[in-house]
């Protein structure tokens, strides 16, 4: 009967529960701020389902192990393939070259097992926005793929009970403590990696290897508490914490009272999670997880304003694809009536056929850049010109690199290694550049009125996100809080650049550019106004669409602009408000200022110089 189970019943129901989590918040993240944690729910509860495997006493051995790898194997990989061959065709019908690229990238990660790497450390070109990429979301699987591979080790050497929880314990202590530092100095790397990740799933091993030792006596409230605490996270966490880190430890602590004492829990919740419809989700969850985001991804592109009934839609398209997928593929696999081995079944074939075709489809994409000869084949000539725009758009004019005092660089560090009193000495005070990936822009603009760069001084510091009040120790901003004056001694101008703002914050902002005031100018490019439209949306349309700009984000940052202009007025430095160098447009089909919603290509940079010129140096 569908939905049958060997598995705990409330544990499958738990899993059906983190894969509408993530079904829901993929589809839209307002709907549910915390539903990408139900990522880390099925981290832990693979970590709880290995530790249930490793310690039978079938797996007691090392070549007892070369059948758990194969197992493991099976249970991923035919079904993962699967999804991913079947999507090139959706790919190609959906996707512009640039994201083709990224896609193609991400077929020889999944072959490959490196896709959670390649996201992390932007091999190449592969960056991808998870609402334009269908095959993201599987990198997921590469990091449950290293955990498989390691986790057997553990088991191996530490055979005696209370020394695998100790050395567990340890190893989870460690992996949390690094995940909390990556996660305040390389977001990417603690959010893809093990290293960062490894202590959830070994949360689930604790988990097991505590009710196994019967160490811990059954109290219902651990489990209430536990639960309240998941479905908080779930409502109203959201990406702006930092995680995986100690802020996400309450999470993965209240998954753990229900996976040890599950099965002594009564009550409704009980009875919800252990139902029939919640353990068949639970069963196919692993189908229903691979296939979700292609439905999301492919019906965006053609109903970017989606809505219940779309969600509805995709809910039942991606249950009736995971049943067939689950019925066909994974449970064949598991059952052993479908072998790897070619001797023995030629469905072998049609697995090297998959892994043929990903890799063929994955190199020559990512070679030839996303396949723009065949996109452009059935596109339109004014999609065409904006396609080469936003190509172009891509691209920026760099500083000569034999102009020592003409640099932009991203840490104070950096910045020391300028010999900034010889840069004064030589062209008089500079002119200071700093904020966030807007001040960039900034940055450039002004490069783009200086006549000569060899005989100027003009320092760019800026870093993503880094805001004057931010407490990211990643962030300048902080060394420039507690010693300011030996930075900007040598300039005679600085400007200040953020996107957006949080007007509670204003003090904190005013009290720091009010500290530099006192050896230097001070200019304050308020927040700017900001299309809110993606490439795509400018490639799709053709570039002679007309594209209005969000009149609620415009006045959004109006308001800001406004508030921020009125508090100035009583302090030592100039604020400018974003009407004063507004570009006012997109782009046209001789030139695009945008190369994505908030950041301007070097055409808007050149545009932008004209406008902030008299502003800064009329001073």
């Amino acid at each position: 009967m569908i939905g049958t189970s060997t598995k705990r019943p409330e544990l499958q129901g738990l899993r059906a529960v983190a894969v509408l989590a993530v079904l829901i918040f993929h589809f839209n993240a307002d709907w549910l701020p915390g539903g990408y944690l139900g990522v880390d729910a099925f981290f832990v509860l693979s970590g709880f389902l290995m530790a249930v495997i490793l310690s039978r006493p079938e797996f007691q051995s090392v070549k007892d192990i070369r059948s758990f790898y194969k197992r493991r194997l099976k249970r991923v990989v035919p079904a993962a393939f699967f999804v991913a061959v079947l999507s090139i065709p959706l790919a190609f019908y959906i996707l512009l070259p640039f994201e083709m690229r990224d896609y193609s990238a991400s077929l020889v990660g999944i072959v490959t097992g490196t896709m959670n790497i390649m996201v992390a450390n932007k091999i190449g070109y592969f960056t991808p926005l998870a609402e334009a990429q269908p095959l993201l979301h599987f990198w997921s699987l590469m990091v449950e793929l290293h955990f498989y591979f390691l986790i057997p080790v553990v088991f191996l050497i530490f055979k005696v009970p209370k020394a695998r929880l100790i050395a567990v314990s340890l190893l989870f202590l460690i992996s949390l403590g690094y995940a909390q530092y990556r996660s305040l100095y390389a977001v990417n790397d603690a959010y893809y990696l093990l290293a960062s990740r490894a202590w959830e799933f070994l949360a689930g091993v604790i988990a097991y290897l505590l009710m196994s030792s019967r160490i811990l006596s059954y109290k219902r409230w651990y489990v209430d508490i536990g639960l309240i605490i998941v479905g908080l996270y779930f409502a109203f966490f959201n990406s702006s914490y930092q995680h995986p880190s100690i802020s996400t430890l309450p999470f993965i602590t209240g998954l753990m009272p229900l996976l040890i004492f599950g099965s002594q829990f009564k009550g409704t919740i009980k009875d919800v999670l252990a139902s029939e419809p919640a353990v068949y989700l639970g069963n196919i969850s692993f189908s229903f997880y691979l296939w979700h985001n292609l439905f999301i991804v492919g019906l965006s592109a053609f109903y970017p304003q989606t809505q219940l009934q779309d969600f509805l839609f995709v809910f039942l398209a991606t249950l009736v694809f995971s049943h067939l997928t689950f019925t066909y593929i994974e449970q064949p696999f598991l059952a052993n009536k479908i072998s790897f081995k070619a001797t023995k079944r030629p469905l072998a074939l049609v697995i090297t056929v998959l892994i043929a075709c990903l890799l063929l489809v994955g190199l020559t994409g990512f070679k030839t850049k996303g396949f723009p000869d065949f996109w452009k084949s059935h596109s339109s000539e004014q999609s065409v010109k904006a396609y080469e725009l936003y190509m172009l758009g891509q691209k920026y004019a760099k500083p000569l690199e034999e102009a020592r005092c003409v640099k932009s660089v991203s840490t104070l560090d950096s910045l020391k290694k300028v010999d900034l009193d010889a840069c004064e000495k030589q062209f008089g005070e500079g002119v200071l550049v700093i904020g966030d990936s807007h001040a960039i822009g900034v940055f450039r603009a002004l490069l783009a009125g200086l006549k000569d760069q060899k005989n100027s001084f003009l320092i760019g510091v800026n870093k993503g996100s880094c805001k004057a009040y931010s407490d990211r120790p990643d962030c300048f901003f902080n060394q420039l809080r507690m010693d300011s004056s030996s930075i900007t001694k040598n300039f005679k101008k600085v400007i200040y650049v953020q996107r957006d703002f949080d007007l509670s914050k204003s003090n904190v902002a005013f009290n720091f550019l009010s500290d530099l005031a006192k050896t230097a100018q001070v200019f304050w490019l308020g927040p700017r106004f900001e299309p809110a439209i993606e490439a795509k949306e400018f490639v799709s349309s053709g570039c002679d669409a007309e594209f209005k700009f969000s009149s609620a984000k415009l006045g959004d940052l109006k308001m800001k602009n406004d508030k921020l202009e009125s508090e100035s007025r009583n302090k030592p430095l100039n604020f400018i408000h974003a009407e004063k160098y507004d570009l006012g447009v997109y782009g046209d089909c001789a030139s695009l200022y945008w190369r994505d919603s908030n950041h301007w290509t070097q055409q808007g940079v050149e545009h932008s110089a004209i406008k902030l010129k008299p502003l800064i140096s009329g001073n």
